[in-house]
């Protein structure tokens, strides 16, 4: 009886330790929040976006970049490591928002397959300025500290 318990625990302990998939979480992140304004007003329905410039302690290529969407007030919460984190690590960040609409104004919600050209070519149009919102153009740089400061955005349409 003692063996058949041993392995069920045994067996518990390997599906908590698998339950989410990927490689383990590095140490150290922090949660990420902020809110987005755009001449004062707060800017709802965007995705902003943090890819490292550079990681405190070094790191590869993408790790630590997350992005969160914008709710009515502006605010956003970043999320990173595929959803399995809520912020990110300590660093230098560029950063990207966008706010893609349809005709009707309603807002578009990016999928995980969609490309930039995709949702453009499907009707979708930027609302933010180019100097926010593009991958190569954008001037937006964040620096995240370990105390998991508040990162805000005033942006300006001029």
């Amino acid at each position: 009886m003692a063996s058949k318990t041993f392995v069920l625990a045994i067996g518990l302990m390997f599906l908590v330790g698998c339950g989410k998939g990927g490689p383990p979480l590095p140490s150290g992140i922090v949660p990420v929040t902020g809110t987005v304004t755009l001449d004062g007003e707060p800017v709802s329905g965007a995705i902003v976006s943090f890819v490292p410039v550079q990681i405190a302690g070094g790191g590869g290529a993408g790790l630590g970049a997350a992005s969160g969407m914008t709710d009515s007030t502006g605010k956003y919460t970043l999320v990173g490591y595929e959803g399995r984190a809520t912020g990110t690590l300590p660093g230098s960040y560029r950063v990207k928002i966008s706010r893609l609409t349809r005709a009707d104004g309603s807002i578009v919600i990016p999928g995980p397959d969609d490309s930039p050209m995709q949702l453009l070519t499907s009707g979708a149009r930027e609302q933010l300025p180019e100097k926010y919102s593009s991958d190569i153009r954008t001037t937006l740089v964040a620096t995240v500290d370990a105390s998991g400061s508040p990162v805000d955005f005033k942006l300006s349409s001029k």
